[in-house]
């Protein structure tokens, strides 16, 4: 029987040792003392670190449009996007009034690039030179083709998109 009690206590102490092993492998930010008692009832104490942080992870941020630079110029000019919560593999540049129109993949039909954002807070497009073409349809998916029309001079608004939700809206005035 006292042989059975040592090897009893042996597992006990490899045990701890594992946790203690554990234990120092686990970032903490407090330490509590775990108690073993061995058969013989000498305890013997053990430091354990104990992680009681919890941080939930940050929400995810709606995309928001702080500039544009520049705020005017003819198309093919290359504008940057400043602000914040833009995504780093996807995000959907709209440019002018979608008009109620989509895309057969119901992409909005003033949809000018989709793009990714290394920083979160740029974003480059291309001022396009004419309105949206191909197959677009309706809310009551009604499909037809549209020939591209040369944008006109005035003031367009500029959104973007992402799976976080869709931005204010900027003003670009495109010029002659």
């Amino acid at each position: 029987m006292k042989a059975l009690g040592w090897v009893i206590a042996v597992l006990v102490v490899i045990a701890a040792a594992i946790l203690i092993t554990n234990a120092r492998s686990v970032p903490s930010s407090e330490q509590t003392n775990v108690t073993t008692v061995v058969p013989s009832g000498t305890p013997v104490s053990h430091p354990q670190s104990v992680s009681t942080s919890t941080s939930p992870s940050p929400a995810a941020t709606k995309p928001a449009i702080t500039k544009l630079s520049p705020e005017s110029g003819k198309a093919g000019t290359t504008i940057v996007i400043t602000g914040a919560g833009f995504d780093p593999a996807s995000n959907m540049i709209l440019f002018g009034t979608g008009n109620g129109r989509t895309h057969p993949d119901g992409s909005p039909d003033n949809r000018i690039a989709d793009t990714a954002s290394k920083d979160g807070t740029t974003l480059t497009f291309t001022v396009p030179s004419s309105g949206p073409s191909g197959i677009l349809c309706d809310a009551k998916n009604n499909c037809i083709a549209i020939a591209a029309l040369l944008l006109q001079p005035g003031t367009y608004p500029v959104q973007v998109t992402n799976g976080n939700g869709t931005s204010n809206t900027v003003e670009f005035t495109l010029t002659k």
